[in-house]
């Protein structure tokens, strides 16, 4: 299990070009109901995303953002 509201990467499957960068940073929401997925908040998009290819990183609670605390008001369903 992990934290929600914690940094992670998502593999960007848009095309790139050879030297771009293959992930995006975003902040884990959830877990998909549907399928094995995590959900992911992308800011730099402002989108939300569903992947299967997530990487975490380590933070402690005090460094998550305050617009993914926000999002713990809100029920998002698919």
């Amino acid at each position: 299990m992990q934290q929600f509201g914690c940094a992670c990467h998502v593999l960007d499957e848009q095309p790139k070009s050879k030297l771009d960068s293959r992930s995006v940073k975003g902040n884990f929401i959830g877990y998909d109901k549907d399928s094995p997925s995590y959900i992911v908040y992308v800011p730099q998009r402002n989108t939300i995303m569903r992947s299967r290819n997530v990487t975490f990183t380590v933070e402690t609670q005090d460094e998550v953002p305050e617009y993914i605390k926000a999002l713990y008001t809100f029920t998002i369903s698919f």
